[in-house]
């Protein structure tokens, strides 16, 4: 399977987790492509180029519950933040208009007070999550690199603050224009595309890029225009295309995981746990090694749809509305809808959606509840693993055991002990604690471990775990 579809459909997800609408990475990605052939990128500028520009919000996940926790919506803070431009009076007082004019005017100011200190937190921690993930992805270093300025701006006013000019990489450059030039088109068509690239020219853009763009606009223009910009992306993908063994796919879908655990500071390493559950329910049903396999994959994707609720609601004590539990309900179907996107993991779509719903304990989304799940053994057809699966997570999974702060079961959140909100602390640091070994022979994280980290702490905790069978 080639790389750059297990990317595409990793870019659906980090548009859910920083408030788009699916395909807005592929969007960028095709007209970032477009600047850089007008540019007379070479092959291997190219590639870096698309790399970068796809993946471009791969860190979104890793300040979610600082963001929550000082803005209320993680989600409309984050799609407000990626159009913000702090030079521009009219930007800034659309930021926080998804509150309410009083209630944005108030976080308009709380933004202006926190920017010089929590900003660098929020890009030490986005920056070292893309790193981590970019890396264990198979991104160029090149690529690696340019994820650190996806924040960064021409004048040097950006985030962290260390690269201006032509210190910026090209790829980033030429994200940074072809990602405002998306959003703008999306909202104006192309005179609004053309207009962002003019006002923010030598202020959040190279200027010279943008005289380039500007002079020849027609390339761009088509590029913003596509109809399927997935198979746009798959086809201007330069030779040699990277492609990805079966065997190594595991890996991959544990950067998914990772991603989607690093959502809530309640959820670290939920989705490996429940993969070793899953596993463990699939040898208790009687698969075969294979059947095994396709089940703990399809169970380190089952939540990648997480990211498309706000973490205000995955980590608020007590009751959620309806319209806040209609939410949790439906981020399976989104979990489905990003793997089968994608040629090489649409297989698994299927399975994953229904494991999440499963998990939630409420039937499904979109599968009956007590149906079997889509679990294929060669030798004996469809196996209904949904009960085995469900007796041990309910069973083992400390985190599934606490409705009130994972909404994995939020019909049973009213009969769970619930613990006091803890405030965020980005400044505690990473102290590992032991685990707690069971009977079974599984080890078991313990659940206040998460809470009391901070945003950087929680994603160098990820990599510590790789290699052991956490829950």
């Amino acid at each position: 399977m080639r790389l750059l579809e297990v990317l595409a459909a990793l870019s659906l997800a980090t548009d859910l987790g920083s408030g788009f609408a699916p395909e807005k990475g592929l969007r960028t990605c095709v007209a970032a492509v477009a600047i850089a052939r007008q540019a007379g990128l070479d092959d291997d500028g190219v590639r870096v180029v698309l790399q970068t520009s796809l993946l471009r919000a791969l860190g979104c996940t890793a300040f979610a519950s600082e963001n929550a926790w000082h803005f209320g919506d993680d989600l409309a803070f984050q799609r407000d933040l990626h159009t913000l431009d702090p030079s521009d009076p009219e930007s800034f007082a659309r930021f926080g208009a998804w509150a309410g004019e009083a209630r944005g005017a108030e976080l308009r100011a709380h933004f202006v007070a926190i920017a010089a200190t929590v900003g660098p937190q929020a890009g030490q921690a986005s920056c070292e999550a893309s790193r981590d993930l970019g890396t264990r992805l198979g991104l160029a270093s090149e690529a690696v690199a340019a994820l650190d300025q996806v924040a960064e701006r021409w004048d040097g006013t950006g985030f962290p603050g260390v690269a201006r000019g032509e210190g910026l990489t090209p790829a980033a450059r030429i994200l940074h224009v072809a990602e405002q030039a998306v959003l703008a088109w999306q909202g104006g068509g192309p005179a609004a595309a053309l207009g962002v690239l003019d006002r923010r020219s030598g202020g959040q853009f190279d200027p010279g890029l943008v005289t380039m763009v500007m002079g020849a606009p027609d390339s761009l223009l088509a590029a913003l225009s596509v109809g399927d910009p997935l198979g746009v992306v798959l086809d201007v993908e330069p030779p040699p295309r990277p492609t990805v063994p079966i065997g190594a796919l595991g890996s991959l879908c544990e950067a998914f995981a990772d991603l989607a655990d690093l959502k809530s500071r309640y959820t670290l390493g939920h989705s490996r746990g429940v993969a070793a559950l899953a596993a463990r329910a699939g040898g208790l049903a009687g698969l075969q090694d294979e059947a095994v396999e396709r089940l703990r994959l399809a169970a380190l994707l089952h939540d990648v749809g997480r990211t498309s609720v706000s973490t205000s609601i995955w980590e608020r004590p007590g009751r959620l509305s309806a319209g806040e539990t209609d939410q949790v309900r439906l981020h399976p179907y989104w979990s489905e809808r990003v793997l089968v996107r994608a040629p090489a993991l649409a297989g698994l779509g299927p399975l994953a959606g229904a494991l999440g719903s499963e998990l939630q304990r409420r039937g499904a989304v979109r599968h009956r509840r007590g149906g079997p799940l889509p679990v294929h053994d060669d030798q004996a057809g469809p196996v209904p693993v949904g009960e085995p699966l469900q007796r041990v997570a309910a069973r083992a999974h400390p985190f599934l055991a606490d409705g009130a702060r994972v909404r994995a079961a939020p019909g049973h959140a009213d009969v769970l002990p619930r613990r006091p909100v803890l405030p965020v602390r980005p400044d505690l640091q990473f102290r590992p604690r032991p685990q707690r070994a069971r009977a079974d022979g599984l080890a078991v994280l313990d659940p206040r471990h998460g809470p009391e980290l901070g945003a950087r702490e929680r994603v160098r905790y990820l990599p510590a775990r790789a290699g052991r069978d956490a829950v």
